[in-house]
């Protein structure tokens, strides 16, 4: 048996991420593991394994949340949670250079960077959106003054003054909705590429649209690997196999591949 995470990419073919298999006693046979029981006995081993697929957990991140700017990063997953950008002149260039310095003391619980370069401010804004960092802290000496900050969203772009007392707490309720607001319309985006077809040509037309589409199928066992063929050379789909935690059977429903009564709905999607 195989559990995986498949997921949607922009263009509506899918992608598997982590996956976990069932090995049985397969390789303990073949190099002859075994263990002792309780009684003094010895029996082969089983075994499972586990792909955590981390490289393409962060492809699917950088594809689905990304915009035209450049990445965007969900706070907790970000290298860099939040960027300042110190706004300095030559008569206040040290003092903003301090409080920066205090700020980043301050926010050391973070993964927080200051960007002192020389380059001007409207080229590190487009740069360190580009890097999808979250969280953006604008600084200079007439905010200084007035013992706040400028917060900038990198998901939405809005901006909001906030003063220095209370910007602990603003930057971990601004970083938390940044998140919360990716997933959201990443599921809507989800659910929307979610089909149904009751048969061969429904299929047919669900797919190209993009994304999964749930159909009846005869069995999910090797009995049923001739349909799933059937499928993959018509419409050049991939039966992915079915969703954890769905019972529902198919009532009166007949297999898209061959005809015969219906057992399970499994997913089809194209893939990479």
């Amino acid at each position: 048996d195989t559990y995986a995470a498949d997921t949607l990419m922009p263009d509506g073919k899918t992608l598997q991420l982590p996956s976990t298999h069932m090995l049985g006693q397969n390789f303990s046979k073949a190099f002859n593991v075994r263990y002792m029981n309780e009684d003094g006995s010895y029996t082969f081993g089983w075994q499972t394994c586990y792909g955590p697929a981390i490289s393409r957990i962060y492809a699917a991140l950088f594809s689905m949340h990304g915009d035209n700017k450049g990445l965007v990063y969900p706070f907790e997953m970000a290298p860099v949670q939040v960027i300042i950008i110190p706004i300095m002149k030559k008569d206040t260039e040290a003092e903003v250079r301090k409080k920066v310095e205090e700020l980043k003391v301050k926010l050391s619980h973070l993964r927080v960077d200051a960007d002192f370069s020389n380059n001007t401010p409207g080229f590190k804004f487009n740069k360190w959106e580009l890097l999808g960092v979250p969280l953006r802290i604008e600084i200079g000496m007439r905010d200084i003054q007035k013992g706040a900050v400028v917060l900038a969203r990198r998901d939405t772009g809005e901006k909001q003054e906030v003063k220095l007392d209370n910007l602990t707490e603003t930057i971990m309720k601004e970083g938390h909705a940044l998140t919360e607001n990716l997933r959201k319309k990443a599921d809507a985006w989800f659910s929307g590429l979610v089909h149904n077809a009751d048969s061969d040509a429904e299929l047919g037309k669900a797919i190209e649209k993009g994304g999964f589409v749930r159909v009846p199928f005869c069995s999910d066992g090797k009995e049923a690997e001739i349909c799933a063929e059937r499928m993959k050379e018509k419409h050049s789909v991939n039966i992915r196999g079915s969703r954890y935690g769905d019972t529902e059977k198919p009532k009166g429903k007949k297999c898209i591949g061959c005809g015969k009564p219906a057992s399970i709905f499994l997913y089809a999607a194209r893939q990479y």
